[in-house]
């Protein structure tokens, strides 16, 4: 009986383990199924097999999130394709199992992408250029690609390449801030390695005309060329000719490749110029004759029967006419009388000369007669008519005041009656006086001031009467009357004299395209003053007033 128990035992014993490893045995299956959602949302169902209350179920979403639940849901932020795994595990009993699947998520929201790409080129050294992102709307993470347009490519905020052959080439930079915000800007460059070494070759072909052409080596289909003597500029092209008078210039050539405005060269060479034969020298004598009259001779040497001949008769009256003129001077005084001949066949061949001339068979007469006229309340205008070789002026303003300049204004106050005197000299001595009574007059009983303003005539001929004098819009000296200080202004070469009553100079300027604006004579003396203009093609005489 013992035994018999003892064997039931063992035969129950045999059957738990053998159902125990039966159960330990028992196997999980995992799989899911899944739904796209609005806004990148998506809701992941198990339909996992074999598990049990001890079982875990676990999820990997693919975009570096992770979750847990037999039912759950995610939410992308971004579209792509996303492999998505579900695992099954437990201990008891022993269970473990997983799948992947690859989901396209298609309803997440567009970032919204800022980018706008730009970029910046320089050039050198030697052949490398170096370019420089400029884009805007970037983040921390953006990345640069470069497409040089040599079949190279690089990367980075900031890079440099080499080029190995002159040409153009389009520059390509792709600007990705990830997430699908990618944009791209092409540019186009011209690449030429500098090399450029300036020369050029001259020859005299007659008369003062030389022949200049570029010599240069390593210049580009696109240079320019600039030619300039004596450091003002005459010329451009790769070819010129110039006239000159005898003598010595340093001429320079300038030869940019225009493509590559760091690749530019210059050659200076002195050049000394015989061959113009001009032999012009100025000169002529005058008589006087009755009632104002005086003949006037060219004596000039080097002239030939092409010659123009221009007389400045030193009144406000010129002539064209030729060698021989007569002129009536209608008041007795000082004029300069100028003469300039011009060869027209030869643009450099110019002489001038200017003389004084005492003119004493007419009478000497100074004119003091003056106008006042009322422009407003309060304010009046005195107009002279001052003769053309006045050389000083005293207003008495008959309140026990004087003015000793040409052009002057005064203040009454109180206003009233007063007699406004005028006395001239001109600069053959004779002197004049002029008196008027005036009732000076004011807007109102508030007014306590009233105010006159002297201004020069508008028919005396020969003076200037605007604010400048201007010379075929060439050349400008402002202010005319001035008060000592003028400005010289030239938009060509200019040799300027500025001569004294008495025809001497006592100023002499060199101006050119170079330096215009820049010229100031400063602490002219009253008084009347002759401007001598000449240029290369032109010689003119104008009056300039000096009153302080």
């Amino acid at each position: 009986m013992m035994v018999l128990k003892k064997q039931i035992k063992i035969v129950v014993t045999i059957l738990f383990f053998i159902s125990i490893q039966q159960l330990t045995k028992a196997q999980c299956v995992a799989n899911f199924s899944y739904t796209l959602n609005a806004g990148g949302n998506t809701s992941f169902v198990s339909t996992s097999t074999g598990t049990t209350l001890s079982t875990s179920i676990g999820w990997v979403y693919g975009d570096g999130q992770s979750g847990s639940g037999q039912n759950v849901s995610h939410t992308y932020t971004s579209n792509g394709v996303y492999s998505v795994t579900h695992y099954l595990y437990s201990s008891v009993p022993s269970c473990s199992s997983n799948i992947t699947q690859t989901i396209n998520i298609t309803t997440a929201p567009t970032p919204t992408c800022l980018l706008v790409p730009s970029f910046t080129k320089t050039y050198g050294p030697g052949p490398i250029v170096n370019f420089s992102s400029t884009s805007s709307g970037t983040i921390s993470g953006t990345t640069y690609q470069w497409h040089f347009g040599d079949g190279n490519t690089g990367s980075g905020i900031s890079t440099s390449h080499t080029y190995t052959n002159n040409g153009s080439y389009i520059v390509k930079l792709i600007v990705n801030n990830g997430s699908g915000c990618i944009d791209s800007t092409s540019y186009g460059i011209w690449f030429f390695n500098c090399t450029l070494s300036a020369n050029y070759s001259f020859s005299q072909v007659g008369n003062g005309v030389v022949n200049f052409s570029n010599t240069s080596v390593g210049a580009s289909t696109y240079a320019s060329y600039s030619w300039k003597i004596n450091h003002v500029p005459f010329a451009t092209g790769a070819t010129t000719n110039h006239l000159f008078s005898n003598g010595s210039y340093s001429v320079t050539l300038l030869v940019n490749n225009s493509y590559t405005p760091t690749c530019i060269d210059s050659i200076t060479q002195v050049i000394t110029v015989s061959s113009n034969t001009c032999n012009l020298s100025t000169s002529f004598n005058y008589t006087n004759g009755a009632s104002g009259l005086v003949n006037f001779a060219s004596t000039s040497t080097g002239t030939n029967s092409g010659m123009s001949y221009y007389w400045n008769f030193g009144d406000g009256f010129t002539s064209t006419s030729g060698p021989v003129q007569s002129h009536n001077y209608s008041n007795a005084g000082i004029y300069n009388v100028l003469l300039k001949i011009t060869d027209p066949t030869n643009p450099l061949c110019v002489d001038s000369l200017m003389v004084p001339v005492n003119v004493t068979s007419v009478p000497c007469v100074a004119n003091s007669n003056f106008a006042l006229t009322q422009l407003s309340p309060g304010n009046w205008q005195a107009t002279p008519s001052y003769p053309y070789n006045i050389s000083n002026a005293i207003w008495s303003w008959g309140d026990g005041t004087f003015s000793n300049t040409l052009l002057t204004s005064h203040t009454y106050s109180p206003t009233g009656l007063y007699t406004i005197c005028l006395t001239v000299t001109v600069t053959c001595g004779g002197t004049s006086t002029s008196c008027a009574t005036y009732s000076i007059t004011r807007t109102s009983s508030n007014q306590s001031m009233a105010n006159i303003n002297v201004v020069m005539p508008q028919t005396i001929t020969g003076i200037n009467n605007n604010s400048a004098i201007n010379t075929e819009n060439n050349l400008l000296i402002y202010p005319n009357p001035s008060n000592g200080n003028i400005f010289l202004k030239s938009l060509i070469d200019t040799d300027i004299s500025i001569m004294n009553q008495l025809g001497q100079i006592i100023k002499t300027i060199r101006l050119n395209n170079e330096n215009n604006y820049t010229q100031y004579i400063c602490n002219l003396a009253e008084g009347i003053y002759f401007v001598s203009i000449n240029t290369k093609n032109d010689l003119k005489t104008q009056k300039l007033i000096i009153t302080k």
